[in-house]
């Protein structure tokens, strides 16, 4: 079997990305569940504990280009420069509890009143 590259605009992926979240939004999981694709710099996480959500920002990958928080319990960005992060264009924090705000990160614009940034 061979290797096939594909190419996704942003939109592309942004459409992706939400399509994923919609299919989430149609049951609750009872476990935390996360989905990491360091190649494509995608971090989704739902369901995910203050600590478990910490150790997940301490440890971003250098690609991230969207990361998820969807129902975890808080999110503490509290040292974290997600500035540092070029290719960042979206955060999503749905029904979860942070301090995303409080960072003052000029890098990023509130997109709508639900939590989500680019």
């Amino acid at each position: 079997m061979s290797k096939k590259i594909v190419r996704l605009t942003e939109s592309d992926m942004i459409r992706l990305v939400k399509k994923v979240i919609k299919e989430q939004d149609e049951y609750r999981l009872d476990e935390p569940h996360y989905q990491f694709d360091k190649k494509n710099g995608l971090v989704l996480m739902v369901g995910a504990s203050s600590k478990q959500v910490r150790k997940i920002l301490t440890n971003l990958p250098s690609t991230l280009t969207y990361l998820s928080l969807r129902d975890c319990d808080f999110a503490d960005f509290d040292g974290i420069d997600l500035c540092s992060f070029d290719e960042l264009k979206n955060v999503n924090l749905i029904d979860t509890e942070n301090n995303f705000e409080e960072q003052g990160y000029e890098c990023l614009n509130m997109w709508d009143e639900r939590g989500q940034y680019n």
